[in-house]
């Protein structure tokens, strides 16, 4: 022991690093301490000891001095916000509208969501939108052309194997991630006695969160007496989620509000007639306005059993809706023309960006 300048190099690397024994050195110190950071005066003691320091394995060999020519958020909120506050350019995707969230889920958070939401909007100079449905609410605000880029998916998840309909027992398919009235499977509920007054053996799978046994959606059904033919499964693992798409007669997505909708994608690239809103935001157009789907009022009880039972009454036209919707399912939303969409919209935005001046020092690879 003695003072550190006297020390020698090995000394000091016992005093920093410990002895790997009794003793943790230094740095074992300060570890100890920052497992105690939720107290105050810990974390005013542990600022007066940060500092930055190149990296002790890499020298800072791993860091680039060039600036990203951009920056992708693909989101509102704190991931554009976070994005913006570095001062380069940012291509925001606008995946849904906090506004219209805030309308159907009026509390605090949503609240504060559209704060956020609005000061992102307001800063950002150039967007896309994943449905001319959102496009159309962007520009609307901000006056500004936008660039639909939609949801895609990988080839593997179309299958265009011809499907049969279960003319003696169907078995209808509702994926939703909440039971709230912007939801809408209330509605869905009270339509099925009536599809099951032509269909006794019919089935109606509920999945997705407060649709599993004992959650909001079974308890709301019961007080209501509907649950008669419903399997109340709830959340299940995604590989269960595509063995039932593979497997029911029919997607009925009651929802009144959609950004895009992902699950109706999903069903019709397994060429799995679906029955969606009329007016349910991006639904129409997911469905290619009807020929990949059928629209209805899903705000109407006796309009979505009427478009249940008008599909599931001639296989004809189920087997027709099944062959469009895949085939529309392959033209517009595979993966790679959404990759190419967003190069594309990448080079632009890149283009926009005033010159920068070339990196000085030797390149980092």
């Amino acid at each position: 022991y003695g003072p550190c300048a006297r020390l020698t190099d090995e000394g000091r690397q016992v005093g920093i690093e410990g002895d790997g024994a009794s003793y943790e050195g230094v740095k074992g110190f300060f570890r100890w301490l920052d497992r105690k950071k939720s107290k105050v005066h810990v974390r005013v003691f542990l600022s007066r000891y940060r500092g930055y320091l190149a990296c002790p394995d890499c020298g800072g060999s791993r860091l680039r001095r060039e600036a990203p020519p951009l920056i992708h958020a693909h989101w509102n909120y704190e991931y554009a916000l976070a994005a913006q506050a570095t001062g380069t350019p940012t291509l925001i995707t606008v995946h849904d509208w906090a506004p219209t969230i805030l309308r159907w889920m009026p509390d605090p958070y949503r609240f504060m969501r559209l704060l956020m939401f609005i000061r992102s909007m307001a800063a950002g100079r150039e967007f896309t939108t994943v449905s001319p449905y959102m496009a159309a609410h962007v520009e609307q605000w901000r006056r500004v052309p936008v660039q639909v880029v939609p949801n895609g998916l990988e080839d593997d998840a179309f299958d265009g194997t011809p499907r049969t309909l279960d003319t003696a027992a169907p078995t209808l398919l509702a994926i939703n991630d909440g039971f709230t009235p912007w939801k809408n499977v209330g509605t869905l509920l009270e339509a099925f006695p009536r599809v099951r007054a032509a269909w006794p053996d019919a089935r109606l799978v509920l999945l997705g969160a407060d649709h599993g046994p004992g959650g909001l959606a079974q308890q709301w059904a019961g007080e209501h007496d509907l649950t008669a033919g419903v399997e109340f499964r709830g959340r299940v693992p995604y590989a269960e989620v595509r063995g039932l798409l593979a497997t029911a007669d029919m997607l009925v997505h009651p929802s009144t509000e959609e950004s895009f909708g992902m699950v109706v994608l999903e069903a019709i690239a397994q060429g799995l007639p679906v029955v969606g809103g009329r007016r349910s935001g991006a639904v129409p157009w997911v469905l290619g306005n009807g020929t990949a789907g059928v629209l209805t009022d899903v705000r109407s009880a006796d309009a979505l059993a009427g478009a249940i039972t008008g599909l599931l009454s001639d296989p004809k036209v189920w087997a027709a809706y099944s062959r469009e919707a895949h085939g529309y399912a392959w033209a517009n939303f595979r993966l790679a023309p959404a990759v190419d969409g967003y190069l594309e919209a990448y080079a632009r935005v890149a283009a926009a960006r005033p010159p920068q001046p070339p990196p000085s020092g030797p390149p980092h690879l």
